[in-house]
């Protein structure tokens, strides 16, 4: 039940357009502690006690997970005894949304309105989730953020370093080329990967490849069914692609640099998707990544558009896709809800004996 308390209150600060840094700062660190105290609500935390101590063990298997977590696990085991694993835990989280949130009082239209947004999705997936990926993803924000203020070299060795974190990182390196494409090429873009990746997967039957890469194998190893390969439209691409779509209702000299990239990037991102979503895992993860930046455009769509229908429209729609996604695929049940009407269409066996131990 907490985090739909959670998601109630931070609803409210869609009210709030602009706001010091330190009251944005106290917003902060309020989600990195409720991050923190319902860390055990995340299906990815054991599996990062599991990271941890075979880091600290040094049997961890060669290229298993970025050397950085290995590093930070073994710095915090030798410094912190009994507490290190908690540490490293709230240093990830406590890194990820400063930096994050710093950019939203920098670059956001309306801080409140980016933050909401952000609770109702991203917060989930990454710092309640994926802590390595969400620590690479606040610096490729950062990164971005200075590479549309001219700074090219700052950006470069900041994405850099997000690498180190995550791999993933490295698909920022497409962000520059994106400027040189117009907003509405890309829109078509999306249209066409749309019917070619719906023709593709209709026609033939795809088999599940071995890319060399241990990580992108692991997940093509998890899948295990075809059955389990994602939809071509779920809630999620629809919602980032409906959010796009309204940010283009502005007038061309109002959007600015870093909201223009960010527009250009969700879309790069749904097409992507739309095109090659039948290939397990690796569409959804560059579908996530790219989208990551939709706080700044939600923002700059309650900031041009006045109307009350279409900013109340648009908490709901994120709302719902807390409701729908955030909580139904990464989140402890028993921890959202305190009746039985839970939806386990997408849970694992080992995930519902994992549920099983906690509801009994």
């Amino acid at each position: 039940m907490q985090y739909i308390v959670f998601i109630l209150i931070a609803s409210l600060l869609s009210f709030v357009r602009r706001s010091k840094l330190d009251i944005v700062f106290v917003v902060a660190i309020a989600f990195i502690l409720f991050s923190f105290f319902t860390k055990e609500g995340s299906w990815d935390y054991y599996g990062y006690q599991k990271y941890f101590l075979c880091a600290i063990e040094s049997n961890c298997a060669e290229g298993s997970f970025e050397k950085s977590f290995s590093l930070v696990s073994l710095a915090a085991g030798k410094l912190l005894g009994d507490y290190a694993f908690e540490a490293v835990i709230l240093l990830y989280v406590t890194l990820s949304i400063i930096i994050k949130f710093k950019l939203f009082y920098k670059h956001s239209a309306w801080v409140g309105v980016s933050i909401f947004s952000y609770a109702c999705y991203g917060f989930f997936l990454g710092e309640m989730t994926q802590l390595r990926a969400s620590m690479a993803i606040a610096i490729c924000w950062w990164s971005l953020s200075e590479y549309s203020s001219g700074k090219r070299v700052h950006a470069a060795l900041l994405l850099a370093l997000a690498t180190f974190f995550h791999v993933s990182s490295v698909l920022a390196l497409v962000i520059p080329l994106l400027k040189l494409i117009k907003i509405k090429t890309l829109v078509v873009v999306v249209c066409f990967s749309a019917v070619l990746g719906y023709l593709v997967a209709a026609s033939t039957s795809i088999p599940l490849m071995r890319f060399g890469f241990e990580r992108i194998d692991v997940y093509l190893a998890a899948m295990g069914s075809e059955s389990l390969t994602a939809k071509q439209l779920n809630l999620y691409a629809i919602v980032m692609l409906l959010t796009a779509l309204f940010a283009m209702r502005q007038k061309d000299s109002e959007i600015v640099g870093f909201d223009r990239l960010c527009i250009k990037a969700v879309l790069f991102g749904v097409s992507f998707y739309l095109l090659f979503f039948f290939v397990p895992i690796i569409p959804l993860r560059v579908l996530e990544f790219y989208t990551s930046v939709y706080p700044f455009i939600v923002a700059a769509i309650f900031k041009s558009n006045r109307s009350l229908v279409v900013r109340c429209g648009f908490v709901f729609i994120y709302i719902l896709l807390f409701a729908n996604l955030a909580i139904k695929n990464n989140t402890r049940m028993d921890l959202v809800y305190d009746w039985q009407s839970i939806p386990y269409d997408n849970m694992s066996q080992d995930q519902l004996e994992q549920f099983n131990r906690y509801s009994d």
